[in-house]
């Protein structure tokens, strides 16, 4: 036998899968190569073997090969080849929008089923179904089941290993560690491939083996005790939570009541309730099937022809003999003339016996067939008594043959037919050969071995620089040297030349933390081989420099600090120079306006790369440093303009207040203690120091010297794409009686935020990886910076002497909240670092989780000093996180909050967050949570879906009316025929003298469309759009009028008034409401107002949409190619929409400066007016106008300063010559 045209056509774990033709016939077949250990049998060879099914793919062939490697051998499977998948069928149907035809769904399952009856007969479990071991002709409509990679004869009592089947398909008992399973698996397997073509999803997509759990329990509920008995009696005692089951009827809405009630029996939580695979097969739901009219339509063409079914009831003796009492309902009336042809009639059928049909008979037959073929194999053709077998192919127990014999393959590809002799396709002989090799093969429950290769050279030191520190097992020193040497050794591949200098630059502006790890590479690697060094500072210098000249201050900062890492080996002043033209620049850009950002930038800059070049192996270098520090000292030590404008902790006349430490500031005063105690910089790794192990003298000081490329500061820098303001050091651990993250008076608290920020800000776009690099944050500093991971708070108090008691989880915890609570905006969106501190939870639970709770318990205590913005934010965050985990959290301890007025801060964020919490989830949920003090802030109103329609009421003035027009826009009337009814109400308001008759007719209106919206979003931005036309024509006939819209919807959804204010929002984008009229509603007439959470949302949205505009007219006056009529238009456009935002702004200013002076309305409702209310809105007043007074100075600072700065010349550097300098466009990322 031989085979051509060879290609790969799957690839999985244990094996290669190629298509190919046999020659000479031109069949088409498929290869399935995996590696064969020889110490064991392959299962899966002798199962294919057995089995022969017209639902099973069929094995032609057999052969071993030799692999790359002394002694690897691999086992290759000829099969017929089948061109589709049921997977890839499913796809297609996907891509299409629609789910597979229920025809088709039952013709595959059914066969399926077939297929296992088969196999189950024989004490086979397939162990693996899916889809993508479903093949399919779609042509004939043919199933057949293939990969018995893990399939397994059970014997009764023998364990079998648990961790089997792919996830999306795994029984609940695997799930739960069963060893004792039964063949009910497949069935399980089965159910979830039938809902999954029925859906066109899976029905339980877990990310894991623990949330397939969770996804099993949402469909099918919490499994009872017995249920779990059948299982594993293990967890019995287990608490789960205790979930109702979801219908089936409701997760298959289009489903017929044959199929639902199919899956269901399929789909048990104890397997014998399952039903078998030939139990199945006579369902009601096959009966289609059963039908000799059912014809097989190309569901993929719709116009193609209509073809027979395939043959389905071509069912053999065994088949038959599998349960003889139901063959009466297993074969069809007009398939029992043909079977009884066969000699199989179905009235007077005699089975088989058991033992006829078990799989270990077959292997009896296997077993005797190779006896024979060892007695005629010439004795001359023995090999070497060394030479190992191949593998086992019979169970010694069987004593056919003498013991330990086994089949053997020469060099070249030997062929063993399974019918006939054994043949060579060519070449060698076939042999078969002793083997003393002691192995007990029923030990062992395992597929194949996968193939052990080394990786090529690029790729294993690429593996290994990315790798470089993330395990603390490894000695990182070692790591260091093993790859510098490796990478010298391959440093003549130009490739890996190349792929490593940009690799390492690439790890450095990325994951900040490896920086000392990444430079102490260079140094080892420049004592071998000097060349590699000079190369990777070419490129350092060439990226620092265009990240100059765009205004890339942080990938300036983090590629300063890997060259200050190489001090070591840089010849002359090396960085000094840099940093003395760096601190040049900032004195001349703070003398001309001290209010200017990019100075102060530049000397942070300086400040974070001292430490990097006095931990390197640079000697000699503190005189420089020293000098520097003080030369700095000009700009660092002074307070920044606008430093007062980002305080987290104004204070807000609460006694007390944090007063947070500009990190400039802060960096100064630490360098300058450090310089005063001889630069220990502990927190700092020095993994260059493994040259010094082994060797009497210093090779790095030996090792050849490199000028610094020149990096060039031009004479114009500009913002670079993120707005730069004062920088505070914000820590919610401070306050702590054990200190648990570096003291601010410790360098060490500077460093590692500074890599933790640019660690979580550059890695936005994977949280999952910054959540890694945060729980292994002690990898990557020096041992002994902290203490040992999850260590519980109480215990730190026993740590003896001056060791530490940092936990690495408060550090990291503490850097993510820095940015959440950033001013005047944090880098990314907020729901980022919300899903970083979740990540974190998830991956470390027992370490995160009290670092947070310490860390809410810290920002409660400060809520009422704490900056609005912040508040809410902190707010969000809050509800948030608690829906990650069940909503559960010590409410006992705030309970003496929850009788304070509804104006005290404290008060405010509990009804906010368990508002957010409603929104979330539903308020009977969230009631259920809450101690009882708690459950007065949930009333039943807020548990209603609906709320009531007040027209409805009993003495509601206009209620017929009101009723009236509802009726009229549930039935789509014109406004024709609403007219009338509003100039009745019209009339009956003149006739009481109210001041204006619009805003009764629009209370009417209004809130009966939030009631026929109550439904859903989509009802009611449906509703509005109807009525869009009366909606848009109310707010030029009276303001008032406009203002009782927001009223209206707002009083309508007062329980919920997240609802409420989303309406608003979606008002505003139909111009319904104009930006001024909610600014009035919120802040005009009550005072209390400002203490609503909703109130604050309303209008941070509004004024978002507002400045948004004015970025969107800045951005398009800077397109280039426009014409001068284009950009005098333009410009008239930006300075309407300036102009626009600052009226409103200046609108805000003058109400929120009447609370917050105690001029403004009358006192609150409900409120009495006291002088202790009266304080508590004036103090709300004051942190309104801060809020949005910072928010204006942000966007009108940016909306002016939109002119793009003249191109720079760096002549000295022609390599940047291509850079991108338009800077100014990125500015608006803000």
């Amino acid at each position: 036998m031989q085979y051509t045209q060879c290609k790969i056509v799957g690839n999985g774990s244990f094996g290669v899968v190629f298509q190919t033709k046999l020659s000479p016939s031109g069949e088409d077949a498929a290869i399935k190569r995996v590696l064969q250990d020889k110490r064991f049998k392959n299962r899966e060879l002798q199962i294919m073997r057995i089995v022969r099914h017209p639902n099973i793919v069929e094995l032609k062939a057999f052969y071993y090969s030799n692999g790359e490697r002394k002694d690897e051998v691999y086992l290759n499977l000829v099969q017929e080849y089948v061109p589709e998948t049921v997977y890839r069928a499913s796809r297609y149907f996907n891509k299409m929008k629609t789910t597979m035809p229920i025809l088709e769904v039952k013709l595959y399952i059914y066969q399926l089923f077939r297929a296992l009856a088969y196999i189950h007969s024989q004490g086979i479990c397939h162990r693996d179904i899916k889809p993508q071991n479903l093949l399919l002709d779609p042509n004939s409509g043919i199933l057949k089941l293939c990969d018995f990679g893990s399939a397994k004869i059970l014997v009764e009592n023998e364990p079998n290993v648990s961790y089997i089947c792919s996830r999306y398909y795994r029984a609940p008992e695997l799930i739960f560690g069963a060893t004792n399973y039964t063949t009910k698996i497949d069935v399980w397997s089965t159910g979830c491939v039938m809902a999954e073509l029925m859906l066109g999803q899976p029905l339980f997509p877990g990310e894991s083996g623990i949330d397939q759990l969770v996804e099993i329990i949402k469909v099918l509920g919490t499994p009872t005790r017995d249920q779990i008995r059948t299982m594993n009696p293990n967890y019995m005692e287990h608490k789960f939570p205790q979930i109702k089951p979801h219908p089936f009827n409701k997760v298959f809405r289009k489903a017929d009541a044959n199929a639902i009630e199919l899956i269901s029996r399929l789909l048990e939580y104890t397997p014998t309730e399952r039903l078998s695979a030939i139990d199945a097969m006579v369902h009601p739901f096959f009966d289609e099937l059963r039908d000799p009219a059912t014809r097989f339509p190309d569901s993929r063409h719709p116009n193609g022809p209509v073809k027979d079914l395939p043959t389905l009831f071509d069912f053999s003796r065994h088949e038959l003999s599998i349960a003889p009492p139901l063959n009466h309902r297993l074969v069809p009336q007009h398939v029992r003339p043909s079977l009884a042809a066969r000699g199989l009639d179905v009235d007077n059928f005699t089975p088989m016996a058991r033992e006829e049909m078990m799989a270990r008979d077959a292997f009896l037959s296997l077993g005797t067939w190779l006896y024979q073929e060892f007695e005629k194999v010439p004795r001359h053709v023995f090999p070497p008594a060394d030479h190992l077998s191949a593998c086992y192919l019979v169970r010694r127990k069987f004593a056919l043959h003498p013991p330990r014999t086994g089949i053997e393959c020469g060099r070249t590809d030997i062929v063993g037919e399974n019918t006939g002799d054994l043949a060579a396709a060519a070449g060698d002989t076939i042999t078969i050969a002793r083997d003393d090799t002691e192995v007990n093969e029923d030990d062992y429950d395992r597929r194949p071995q996968r193939r052990r290769y080394e990786d090529p050279p690029l790729a294993r030191i690429r593996k290994a620089l990315l790798g470089l520190a993330d395990l603390a097992q490894k000695r990182v020193e070692d790591q260091v040297h093993t790859l510098a040497k490796d990478v010298c050794e391959h440093y003549d591949d130009d490739e890996i030349r190349d792929s490593f200098s940009e690799l390492a630059l690439q790890l450095v502006v990325e994951q900040p933390f490896k920086i000392p790890f990444v430079a102490a590479v260079v140094l080892v690697a420049n004592t071998m081989r000097g060349e590699m060094a000079e190369e990777v500072l070419r490129r350092a210098a060439v990226r620092t420099n265009r990240a100059i000249a765009t205004g890339e201050w942080r990938e300036v900062k983090l590629l300063m600090k890997f060259l200050g890492g190489l001090q070591g080996l840089l010849a002359g002043e090396g960085v000094w120079s840099v940093l003395q033209d760096l601190l040049t620049k900032a004195v001349d850009l703070q003398t001309e306006n001290n209010e200017e950002t990019i100075g102060p930038e530049l000397v942070k800059i300086i400040l974070l790369t001292i430490p990097y070049v006095m931990a390197s192996s640079a000697t000699d270098n503190q005189g420089k440093a020293a000098a520097m520090v003080e030369n700095t000292d000009i700009i660092a030590s002074e307070p920044h303009a606008l430093q007062a404008l980002v305080d987290p902790y104004p204070g807000n006349g609460e006694p007390g207040a944090a007063t947070p430490t500009g990190v400039l500031m802060l960096l100064q005063k630490q360098l300058q203690n450090e310089a005063s105690t001889g630069w220990e910089l502990s927190c700092l790794p020095r993994p260059w120091k493994v040259m010094l192990e082994d060797s009497a003298e210093d090779p790095l000081a030996a090792a050849p010297k490199h000028a610094l490329p020149a990096i060039t500061i031009p004479e114009v820098v500009g913002s670079g794409p993120r707005p730069l303001f004062p920088e505070l050091y914000f820590s919610v651990y401070a306050d702590q009686e054990v200190e648990t993250v570096a003291p601010t008076s410790d360098i060490a608290s500077c460093l590692i935020r500074d890599a933790l920020v640019d660690t979580i800000n550059i890695l936005d776009y994977n949280r999952n990886a910054t959540a890694r690099f945060l729980i292994d944050l002690d990898c990557y500093f020096s041992p002994g910076t902290f203490v040992k991971r999850a260590t519980p708070f109480d215990r730190l108090r026993e740590v003896e002497g001056d060791r530490s008691t940092w936990k690495p989880e408060d550090v990291a915890v503490d850097a993510v909240f820095s940015q959440l609570f950033q001013l005047p905006c944090p880098e990314h969106k907020l729901v980022y670092y919300h899903s970083v501190l979740t990540e974190a939870c998830k991956i470390a639970p027992a370490a995160i989780a009290p670092s947070l709770g310490r860390a809410i318990r810290y920002l409660y205590r400060g809520v009422d000093s704490m900056d609005l913005e912040l508040g809410y934010r902190f707010m969000d965050w809050f509800a948030h996180h608690l829906s990650n985990f069940g909503f559960t959290w010590k409410w006992t301890e705030w309970i003496g909050d929850v009788e304070r007025s509804g104006l005290d801060p404290k008060k405010a964020f509990i009804e906010g967050s368990l508002d957010k919490e409603i929104r979330l989830s539903f308020a009977q949920r969230i009631k259920g949570t809450l101690p009882a003090p708690y459950q007065v802030l949930i009333p039943k109103e807020k548990e209603q879906d609906t709320p009531d329609f007040k027209y409805a009421l009993p003495g509601t003035p206009f209620g017929p009316e009101g009723q009236e027009i509802l009726e009229l826009l549930r039935k789509k009337a014109p406004e024709d025929a609403i007219q009338p009814v509003v100039d009745r109400i019209h009339l009956q308001a003149r006739a009481l003298a109210l001041p204006d008759e619009l805003v009764c007719s629009t209370d009417a209106y209004v809130t009966s469309v939030c009631y026929i919206g109550s439904k859903s979003l989509s009802h009611v931005l449906s509703c509005i759009e109807r009525c869009k036309e009366r909606l848009l024509a109310l707010g030029p006939a009276s303001p008032a009028a406009r203002q009782q819209i927001i009223d209206s919807v707002m009083v309508y959804w007062k329980d919920q008034p997240g609802i409420g204010v989303n309406i608003v929002d979606k008002l505003l984008n139909y111009t319904i409401l104009s930006p001024a009229s909610v600014v009035d509603w919120a802040l005009a007439q009550h005072g209390s107002r400002l203490a609503k959470p909703f109130v604050y949302e309303m209008v941070a949205a509004t004024i978002g949409k507002v400045t948004n505009r004015v970025r969107q007219v800045v951005r398009a006056n800077r397109v280039p190619g426009l014409s001068p009529e284009q950009k005098a238009l333009m410009d008239e456009g930006v300075a309407r929409e300036r102009a626009a935002m600052k009226a409103l702004f200046g609108r805000m200013e003058d109400e929120l400066a009447a609370w917050a002076q105690g001029r403004s309305g009358p006192p609150p409702p409900g409120l009495g007016g006291g002088r202790e209310e009266g304080a508590m809105i004036r103090q709300w007043g004051e942190r309104w106008l801060r809020v949005f007074r910072r928010k204006f100075a942000r966007d009108e600072r940016a909306a002016s300063d939109y002119q793009v700065p003249p191109r720079l010349t760096l002549t000295s550097n022609p390599e940047l010559a291509q850079a991108d300098l338009s800077w100014s466009d990125r500015v608006w990322a803000m």
